[in-house]
């Protein structure tokens, strides 16, 4: 049996609710050949055994279950279902997630399209949904749906806005196996986050296409603790301390070349923008105390006071503040 075109690596513990959606949501695509990869990472095998058999007819063997006796992290448990696949192209299906129907045919499509015309390209990333919903009774409820990111409407995923927060789910990305195993893998000592850094590490090699179709679900459940929560609500301080941790890797990385300058006059622009030009703080310091002295010298009705200083002070005061220091001199 030839290998098929991309395999589609699902990560789950202990979500047998969720992850059935999942399970159809690969079921349902117009297009067939996959692989789907399930690496249930250190939870309980019977409910995800049990989960697939009810599915045999329909996976047709287009499917491998892996059980990790005890949980490796999501990225190396994403590294593992890669490495047990072979497939020209790759993505991360996350266990809670959905696709369209027509997502892997639509997104493929455009890959092959774009590749032809530009050969830096090796990966296509679609724009995705919201969708936000809760589990009760045993049941996932439906709330609301928004855009989670259709501002993005260029050609090419920008590497620069990339830099600033990750832009796009998982598994609304198709990318080359090749292409992936030059940048690297998955990073295993990162808790979370590890999407937003291997996304980083292929920008900066591959150009990464964007469809301008909504055609990836993200399903977060905010209130949602244990099993059925998203490590973006659940694990929100440790989302905020590996940013933290992953920009100090990557400042490192671009010091250690000699980037010290660029650091320093990007800091200088950031000072300008806002305007606080670290160059004319011992100016306004300045000014400010001339401003003060004025001030005084109008109050206690000094008559040596310029017609200078007092236009000072109805700049810096207002016509209201210079009412009342004249007022002042007047009692």
């Amino acid at each position: 049996m030839s290998a098929p075109l991309i395999a589609v690596v699902t990560r789950t513990k202990n979500r047998a609710l969720l992850l059935e959606r999942t399970i159809k949501s690969v079921l349902s695509q117009t297009r067939g050949d996959w692989l789907h990869v399930i690496v249930n990472d250190g939870g309980d095998p019977a409910p995800v055994d049990a989960l697939v058999a009810r599915h045999l007819g329909a996976y047709a063997g287009r499917v491998r279950v892996i059980h990790n006796p005890v949980s490796v992290g999501m990225e190396a448990a994403s590294n593992i279902g890669v490495r047990a696949s072979e497939s020209r192209y790759l993505t991360i299906f996350d266990d809670d997630d959905s696709w369209s129907p027509y997502f892997l045919e639509t997104l493929i499509n455009e890959l092959e399209l774009r590749q032809k015309q530009f050969a830096s390209v090796r990966g296509v990333v679609c724009q995705s949904m919201v969708v936000r919903e809760k589990v009760e009774d045993g049941r996932i409820v439906f709330v609301s749906t928004t855009p989670f990111n259709n501002w993005m409407q260029s050609s090419f995923v920008d590497l620069d806005r990339l830099a600033q927060s990750n832009i796009f789910i998982p598994n609304a990305f198709i990318f080359e196996r090749e292409a992936a195993l030059d940048v690297g893998l998955f990073d295993e000592s990162l808790a979370v986050l590890g999407d937003w850094d291997f996304n980083l590490r292929f920008c900066m090699r591959h150009d990464i296409a964007v469809l301008q179709e909504p055609l990836a679900f993200y399903h977060q459940r905010p209130l949602a603790q244990g099993a059925d929560g998203n490590s973006v609500f659940v694990m929100d301080s440790k989302h905020r301390e590996y940013r933290e941790l992953l920009k100090n890797r990557w400042l490192r990385r671009d010091l250690s070349n000699g980037g010290l300058g660029l650091l320093m006059a990007h800091h200088e622009h950031r000072l300008l923008a806002a305007g606080k030009d670290p160059r004319s703080a011992k100016r306004r310091t300045h000014k400010i105390s001339r401003i003060i002295r004025g001030f005084g010298r109008l109050v206690v009705g000094r008559g040596d006071v310029t017609a200078t200083e007092i236009l000072r002070v109805f700049r810096f005061a207002g016509f209201k503040g210079l009412k009342r220091a004249l007022r002042a001199i007047g009692r």
